[in-house]
Protein backbone atom coordinates (compact mmCIF):
# COMPACT_ATOMS: atom_id res chain seq x y z
CA UNK A 1 0.00 0.00 0.00
CA UNK A 2 2.38 2.09 1.10
CA UNK A 3 4.42 1.38 -2.32
CA UNK A 4 1.62 2.47 -4.67
CA UNK A 5 1.12 5.93 -2.31
CA UNK A 6 4.86 6.71 -3.24
CA UNK A 7 4.14 5.81 -7.10
CA UNK A 8 1.16 7.85 -6.78
CA UNK A 9 3.19 10.83 -5.49
CA UNK A 10 6.22 11.04 -7.70
CA UNK A 11 3.59 10.35 -10.70
CA UNK A 12 1.64 13.62 -9.78
CA UNK A 13 4.66 15.57 -9.78
CA UNK A 14 6.19 14.63 -13.05
CA UNK A 15 2.71 15.96 -14.42
CA UNK A 16 3.39 19.51 -12.72
CA UNK A 17 6.66 19.34 -14.56
CA UNK A 18 5.15 18.69 -18.16
CA UNK A 19 2.24 21.41 -17.19
CA UNK A 20 5.08 23.67 -16.36
CA UNK A 21 6.87 22.93 -19.88
CA UNK A 22 3.79 23.01 -21.72
CA UNK A 23 3.28 26.47 -20.33
CA UNK A 24 6.53 27.82 -21.06
CA UNK A 25 6.36 27.23 -24.25
CA UNK A 26 2.65 28.67 -24.56
CA UNK A 27 4.53 31.53 -23.12
CA UNK A 28 7.51 31.40 -25.49
CA UNK A 29 5.22 31.84 -28.37
CA UNK A 30 3.22 34.41 -26.78
CA UNK A 31 6.33 36.33 -26.37
CA UNK A 32 7.22 36.32 -30.18
CA UNK A 33 3.73 36.65 -31.54
CA UNK A 34 4.24 40.02 -29.14
CA UNK A 35 7.58 40.71 -30.86
CA UNK A 36 6.61 39.97 -34.57
CA UNK A 37 3.05 42.39 -34.17
CA UNK A 38 5.16 45.15 -32.66
CA UNK A 39 7.39 45.02 -35.20
CA UNK A 40 4.29 45.06 -37.80
CA UNK A 41 2.63 47.84 -36.26
CA UNK A 42 6.12 49.71 -36.53
CA UNK A 43 6.01 49.00 -39.93
CA UNK A 44 2.56 50.25 -40.52
CA UNK A 45 3.22 53.40 -38.58
CA UNK A 46 6.66 54.12 -40.64
CA UNK A 47 4.67 53.37 -43.93
CA UNK A 48 1.89 55.76 -42.56
CA UNK A 49 4.21 58.72 -42.11
CA UNK A 50 5.40 57.94 -45.51
CA UNK A 51 2.35 58.31 -46.94
CA UNK A 52 1.27 61.65 -45.09
CA UNK A 53 4.54 63.28 -46.17
CA UNK A 54 4.60 62.53 -49.80
CA UNK A 55 1.17 63.49 -49.75
CA UNK A 56 1.97 66.45 -48.45
CA UNK A 57 4.97 67.34 -50.68
CA UNK A 58 2.58 66.62 -53.71
CA UNK A 59 -0.10 69.17 -52.64
CA UNK A 60 2.57 71.72 -52.53
CA UNK A 61 3.71 71.09 -56.09
CA UNK A 62 0.04 71.32 -57.44
CA UNK A 63 -0.52 74.46 -55.04
CA UNK A 64 3.04 76.00 -56.86
CA UNK A 65 3.23 74.55 -60.26
CA UNK A 66 4.20 77.51 -62.10
CA UNK A 67 7.21 76.91 -60.22
CA UNK A 68 7.01 72.93 -60.40
CA UNK A 69 11.05 73.07 -61.82
CA UNK A 70 12.50 74.43 -58.24
CA UNK A 71 11.24 71.00 -56.64
CA UNK A 72 12.77 68.84 -58.91
CA UNK A 73 16.04 71.03 -60.04
CA UNK A 74 16.86 71.92 -56.20
CA UNK A 75 20.72 71.33 -55.44
CA UNK A 76 21.26 69.86 -51.74
CA UNK A 77 24.70 69.43 -49.82
CA UNK A 78 26.12 66.95 -47.65
CA UNK A 79 24.98 64.03 -49.73
CA UNK A 80 27.02 61.92 -52.16
CA UNK A 81 25.82 60.43 -55.43
CA UNK A 82 22.03 61.13 -55.98
CA UNK A 83 20.35 63.75 -54.71
CA UNK A 84 17.60 63.48 -51.70
CA UNK A 85 16.44 64.88 -49.35
CA UNK A 86 16.62 64.09 -45.70
CA UNK A 87 18.72 61.80 -43.67
CA UNK A 88 21.66 64.41 -42.94
CA UNK A 89 20.64 66.69 -47.11
CA UNK A 90 20.24 70.13 -46.52
CA UNK A 91 18.66 72.29 -49.39
CA UNK A 92 21.39 74.88 -50.63
CA UNK A 93 20.80 78.21 -50.71
CA UNK A 94 19.29 80.29 -53.91
CA UNK A 95 18.39 76.71 -55.69
CA UNK A 96 15.45 78.38 -57.99
CA UNK A 97 15.98 81.16 -60.27
CA UNK A 98 12.62 83.29 -60.99
CA UNK A 99 12.47 83.79 -64.75
CA UNK A 100 9.49 83.95 -67.37
CA UNK A 101 6.26 84.41 -66.08
CA UNK A 102 7.44 82.42 -62.60
CA UNK A 103 7.86 85.13 -59.97
CA UNK A 104 10.06 85.39 -57.56
CA UNK A 105 7.67 84.81 -54.55
CA UNK A 106 6.60 81.22 -56.17
CA UNK A 107 10.25 80.46 -56.17
CA UNK A 108 10.65 81.29 -52.77
CA UNK A 109 7.96 79.40 -51.75
CA UNK A 110 9.04 76.19 -53.51
CA UNK A 111 12.43 76.76 -51.59
CA UNK A 112 10.84 76.89 -48.51
CA UNK A 113 8.96 73.54 -48.81
CA UNK A 114 12.08 71.97 -50.02
CA UNK A 115 13.99 72.89 -46.93
CA UNK A 116 10.14 72.34 -45.10
CA UNK A 117 9.86 68.83 -46.43
CA UNK A 118 14.08 68.11 -45.58
CA UNK A 119 13.64 69.48 -41.77
CA UNK A 120 10.46 66.94 -41.61
CA UNK A 121 12.41 63.85 -43.00
CA UNK A 122 14.88 64.39 -40.72
CA UNK A 123 12.48 64.14 -37.46
CA UNK A 124 11.90 68.03 -36.93
CA UNK A 125 8.17 67.56 -36.04
CA UNK A 126 9.31 65.02 -33.68
CA UNK A 127 11.31 66.38 -30.62
CA UNK A 128 12.17 64.64 -27.45
CA UNK A 129 14.05 67.31 -26.06
CA UNK A 130 16.68 68.80 -27.96
CA UNK A 131 17.48 66.49 -30.45
CA UNK A 132 15.22 65.33 -33.46
CA UNK A 133 13.85 61.71 -34.22
CA UNK A 134 12.09 60.93 -37.13
CA UNK A 135 8.97 58.88 -37.77
CA UNK A 136 10.95 56.88 -40.00
CA UNK A 137 14.47 55.10 -40.07
CA UNK A 138 16.76 56.79 -42.80
CA UNK A 139 14.07 58.61 -44.55
CA UNK A 140 15.38 60.08 -47.51
CA UNK A 141 13.06 62.21 -50.63
CA UNK A 142 13.52 62.41 -53.84
CA UNK A 143 11.75 64.81 -56.38
CA UNK A 144 12.62 63.82 -60.23
CA UNK A 145 10.90 65.13 -63.52
CA UNK A 146 9.64 62.91 -66.59
CA UNK A 147 8.57 65.25 -69.29
CA UNK A 148 5.48 62.73 -70.13
CA UNK A 149 4.14 61.71 -66.93
CA UNK A 150 5.00 65.15 -64.80
CA UNK A 151 6.72 65.22 -61.34
CA UNK A 152 7.98 61.85 -59.57
CA UNK A 153 7.78 62.20 -55.39
CA UNK A 154 9.67 59.58 -53.54
CA UNK A 155 10.07 58.94 -50.32
CA UNK A 156 12.30 55.38 -48.70
CA UNK A 157 13.18 54.79 -45.78
CA UNK A 158 15.03 51.18 -44.38
CA UNK A 159 12.75 48.69 -42.18
CA UNK A 160 14.03 46.26 -39.54
CA UNK A 161 12.57 43.44 -42.35
CA UNK A 162 13.40 41.55 -44.92
CA UNK A 163 10.87 42.16 -47.65
CA UNK A 164 10.77 42.30 -51.43
CA UNK A 165 13.15 44.89 -53.03
CA UNK A 166 11.31 47.85 -54.45
CA UNK A 167 11.14 48.28 -58.26
CA UNK A 168 13.31 48.54 -60.76
CA UNK A 169 12.35 52.87 -61.01
CA UNK A 170 12.07 53.68 -57.79
CA UNK A 171 15.45 54.29 -57.20
CA UNK A 172 15.42 56.91 -54.05
CA UNK A 173 17.80 55.89 -50.70
CA UNK A 174 19.64 53.29 -52.53
CA UNK A 175 23.08 52.60 -51.14
CA UNK A 176 26.10 50.77 -51.94
CA UNK A 177 26.47 48.04 -48.82
CA UNK A 178 23.04 48.10 -47.71
CA UNK A 179 20.59 45.11 -48.66
CA UNK A 180 17.79 46.33 -51.20
CA UNK A 181 15.42 44.38 -49.34
CA UNK A 182 15.33 46.65 -45.73
CA UNK A 183 14.03 49.29 -48.11
CA UNK A 184 10.93 50.59 -48.32
CA UNK A 185 9.36 53.65 -50.61
CA UNK A 186 6.30 54.84 -51.64
CA UNK A 187 5.67 57.34 -54.51
CA UNK A 188 3.33 59.35 -56.28
CA UNK A 189 3.02 61.24 -59.64
CA UNK A 190 2.10 64.78 -59.91
CA UNK A 191 0.74 65.66 -63.28
CA UNK A 192 1.71 69.20 -63.67
CA UNK A 193 0.50 71.21 -67.22
CA UNK A 194 3.50 72.90 -68.20
CA UNK A 195 7.12 71.22 -66.97
CA UNK A 196 9.35 73.48 -69.05
CA UNK A 197 11.02 76.21 -66.87
CA UNK A 198 10.87 79.51 -68.79
CA UNK A 199 14.39 80.66 -68.89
Amino acid sequence: MRSGCGQQAGFSLIEVLVSLLILLIGFMGVAALSMRANQVEFESYQRAQALVLVDDMAQRVRANQHAAYCYYSYTVTGTSGVQYLGAGANVAANTCVASGGVSVDATTMAEDDLRDWDAQLDGAAINDGGSSAGAMIDARGCITQDASRGVLIQLSWHAKTISNAPSAGLTCGQQGGVDDQYRRVVARWVKILDLTPGY
